[in-house]
């Protein structure tokens, strides 16, 4: 009975994922409607929803190196923020605007389908020690993450192992557990 509440992980990830799709795609359509009338200041005030969007997505808030002249010979190198100029109808702010709220809804639609994919709760669990190591912003490359992956297999071979030996054992182990963490 117990383990039907574990359902309830993957149905917050769908839902959160499914809510931040539909919010950045009203904003894209916003913005879209900004670009053809700027008459429009409702897209202005979605700066900052933009930003956390794309931020809790994972992709990362572009850039873009600008050289301007400035008279006299003199040229001005630097970045523009582009998430910063929201909106702006300047023709290469648009296109890495647009490139990067496509990439944002892209990683929201794949993590909606992960969500119901029982294919991807097993590689979840299975690599679970790198997803946490990552989730630190750790490298997953190093000898210590790789080391720390092996221990976990083994502990889950020698669970599922003891776990078909002793049966009964684990599971009133596994009831107790649960019991004392519900209370």
């Amino acid at each position: 009975m117990i383990f039907w509440w574990l359902l309830l992980i993957p149905l917050f990830f769908f839902i959160d994922s499914a809510y931040s799709y539909y919010r950045l795609n009203k904003i894209y359509d916003s913005y879209f409607h900004w670009l053809m009338d700027h008459s429009s200041t409702k897209v202005i005030r979605k700066r900052s929803a933009l930003k956390k969007l794309i931020a809790h997505a994972g992709v990362s808030a572009p850039f873009l190196p600008t050289v301007e002249p400035m008279g006299w010979g003199q040229l001005a190198s630097f970045k523009i923020d582009v998430l910063g100029n929201f909106p702006s109808n300047r023709e290469d702010i648009v296109k890495i605007t647009c490139l990067t709220i496509q990439d944002a809804l892209g990683v929201y639609k794949s993590r909606m389908w992960a969500s119901v994919n029982p294919l991807s709760w097993v590689h979840a669990l299975v690599f679970l020690p790198q997803s946490i190591i990552s989730y630190l912003g750790l490298s997953t490359d190093t000898a210590l993450a790789k080391f720390i992956q092996l221990v976990w297999w083994m502990l889950c071979s020698v669970f599922a192992l003891a776990k078909a030996a002793y049966t009964d054992k684990i599971n009133q182990i596994i009831s107790v557990i649960f019991s004392m963490l519900m209370q």
